[in-house]
């Protein structure tokens, strides 16, 4: 995508993507909604650059990029979750194991005692 007006539209659509409150939402619908419905007539890059200055496109990617990567990061953290689980659980069934196999040994090995002297 090399157009500049399609670039404003995607992250038009990302912002809108990623908003989380109402009032995100509907702002960003507004944006994506002004750019879709501008006047056909215009030619759509000079309409994209004339409505976005540079400043307001670094807001919107900041702003976006912050988006994304903290529900990347949410959602990367709720996948860790069962692997940690995973790992704490095995270790728990490891030692409990150990100590099963510890008791009944020393269960046994006295009952074999008991048996000898008998």
């Amino acid at each position: 995508m090399t157009a500049k007006h399609e670039q404003v539209f995607a992250m038009s659509l990302l912002g809108l993507a990623t908003s989380t409150s109402g009032d995100e939402r509907q702002a960003a619908l507004d944006d994506t909604f002004s750019l879709v419905n501008s006047d056909k007539t215009t030619d759509p890059e000079t309409l994209a650059l004339n409505q976005i200055n540079e400043e307001v496109m670094s807001r919107v990617l900041r702003q976006t990029a912050t988006k994304v990567a903290t529900n990347l990061v949410k959602t990367k953290a709720a996948q860790i979750v069962p692997a940690v689980g995973a790992v704490v659980a095995g270790g728990v069934n490891a030692s409990y194991t150990a100590s099963v196999c510890e008791a009944a040994y020393q269960c046994y090995r006295q009952r074999f005692l008991n048996r000898q002297k008998v």
